[in-house]
This record gives structure tokens, sequence and C-alpha cells, in this order.
């Protein structure tokens, strides 16, 4: 299914631009990812343990990256 990556990819482009954005491909490797983000949420978010998307329940760093 190589061609629904892509309609994926049109669709999301398609939706932030009627927002008013641009959206761009970037590499993967382009990605920075730090170890305090999690201190952030931890210390500084009245969601942290909340969303199954977000710390701790979100990939740790080191398997992010």
């Amino acid at each position: 299914m190589p061609g629904m990556r892509e309609q994926e990819i049109q669709k999301l482009a398609r939706l932030a631009s009627e927002r008013g954005a641009e959206a761009r491909l970037i590499s993967s490797r382009d990605v920075v990812v730090s170890d305090w983000v999690r201190f952030k949420c931890r210390f500084g978010c009245k969601g942290y343990g909340k969303h199954m998307s977000c710390p701790p329940y979100a990939p740790a760093p080191e398997e992010t990256r």
C-alpha cells in the first residue's frame, strides 16, 4: 500500500493549507528528541498521566530515537 502514505500526506497538507499553515516533508533524521521534555510534561502540565499519548505512557526518548 505505498499509495496510502502519499494519500495521507496530501490529506494532511490540504488540512494544514485550509487552516493557513504550510506543510513540509522533513527527514526523521532532522527531528531532535531531547531528554528534558518528559520533565517539562511531568512538572509543567496538568494533563500529565491523563492521556495515553503523553508521558508516562508515551515512548521514552531513547525509544523514540
